[in-house]
């Protein structure tokens, strides 16, 4: 008797299961959307030397999300100086690592490295699509570097 009436309860069972699937899986509110909020953060710039504010070419300038080793990019300076770098990131609060490197050896001269730190702090994005992506947020500023002695 036990053995039929829980048979019973588990096809019960099985077939409200299964409507409330059918039920949850047709309605659509506003289509479906898979990802995480989106935001890109870029810096500009424009390298030049403490010494005399001319531009500095072949500089590597590399940017870091505090937060992360993971997202980085990096760019080396124009022949005017000028470089932009571009992470893609949750939109939020972010500080991230500017660290500039002399790697083209003696032919602009000289520099010592140089760190510092760019922070986007309550940032307003422009250009979002009004789903996943919020746009982007910029930031711009000259940097000085020290030449060697």
């Amino acid at each position: 008797m036990k053995i039929k009436l829980l048979k019973k309860y588990n096809k019960l069972l099985a077939l409200l299961l299964s409507l409330l699937g059918f039920t949850t899986a047709c309605f659509i509110i506003g289509g479906a959307e898979y990802g995480t909020p989106h935001a890109d953060f870029i810096v500009r710039g424009k390298v030049v030397s403490e010494k005399d504010s001319r531009p500095i070419k072949n500089i590597r300038v590399i940017m870091r999300d505090s937060t992360s080793i993971y997202y980085r990019d990096s760019i080396n300076t124009d022949m005017n100086g000028i470089f932009t770098l571009k992470i893609t990131g949750f939109p939020m609060s972010k500080n991230f690592n500017i660290d500039l490197k002399d790697i083209d050896g003696t032919a602009n001269g000289e520099f010592l490295n140089l760190d510092t730190i760019v922070k986007f702090t309550n940032p307003v994005f422009t250009g979002g699509n009004k789903h996943w992506y919020n746009g982007q947020t910029e930031k711009e500023f000259d940097l000085k570097m020290k030449p060697k002695l």
